[in-house]
């Protein structure tokens, strides 16, 4: 009886995996070249049908992701629009303008919690532990994808399950500096870095983020620890835009000294 049970457990399981990747296969059919992608992402209670294969699915949906991990799955918004609607965005701090990134940040287009996002969200519900979707998936939606508020949702989700991780405190100092210009959240995010572990130069960063030269070396030294993760999947698209970022902040950071 218990052996019927079990078997029964694993035909749905295996029926409800087949409508689900052959809704994301016949829909991806019906794109063309003319038409937007259309991205599905999963529901939002998808825990409810993994029939306690939380990891499996989350595997599965991992998988998904990083075949388009760049794409935002919906229109974007002006950077301006998203300063005036997101609530957690500071913008006291308006030295870091100041600094030359390359691009007018104002003129670029923002991500409000699109596909990349909602795939890592599901995914890290499903397997909290799982660090690389933290690692990765902080930095592809930050510094490619420009989902400021859905990286920031990322970050605090990795902090509560790695507490005493001081790259993510690190990665998270970079995107409240650059992002959302929230200076004081990024140096108090660099002192807990310094305590868990980082180069014992972060103390001395974290005061110095409030200066243009802290700015540029906080930039410089995320991106290339971004670069360096980004390598690994061998795109030269993101390695190209990261490289341009770099070479930029490593001229300003000339300057200023």
């Amino acid at each position: 009886m218990k052996f019927k049970k079990i078997k029964l457990i694993f035909l749905v399981f295996l029926l409800y995996s087949t409508v689900v990747i052959e809704n994301i296969r016949y829909f991806n059919k019906l794109e063309t070249d003319e038409s937007p992608k259309l991205y599905i992402p999963p529901p939002e209670n998808i825990n409810l049908m993994t029939f306690g294969y939380h990891e499996n699915f989350a595997d599965s949906l991992w998988l998904r992701w990083l075949q388009n991990p760049e794409d935002c799955g919906k229109e974007k918004i002006p950077r301006l629009v998203f300063e005036k609607e997101y609530e957690g965005y500071k913008s006291k701090h308006k030295d870091l303008y100041k600094l030359d990134l390359g691009f007018d940040r104002n003129k670029r287009k923002v991500c409000d919690k699109g596909w990349s996002f909602l795939m890592l969200d599901a995914i890290s519900n499903l397997a909290p532990k799982f660090r690389y979707v933290y690692l990765i998936g902080t930095s592809i939606l930050s510094v490619i994808v420009d989902d400021h508020e859905g990286a920031a949702i990322i970050y605090e989700k990795a902090l509560k399950q790695f507490p005493q991780d001081w790259k993510l405190y690190y990665g998270a100092a970079y995107h409240y500096m650059y992002e959302l210009d929230d200076t004081s959240k990024a140096a108090e995010y660099l002192r807990k870095a310094g305590n868990y572990g980082a180069p014992s130069w972060v103390f001395s960063l974290a005061s110095k983020l409030y200066t243009k030269s802290g700015q540029a070396f906080l930039g410089l030294t995320s991106l290339k620890q971004y670069r360096e993760i980004i390598s690994k999947t061998g795109d030269l698209v993101k390695l190209n835009l990261i490289d341009e970022r770099i070479s930029v902040l490593e001229k300003q950071l000339k300057l200023i000294k």
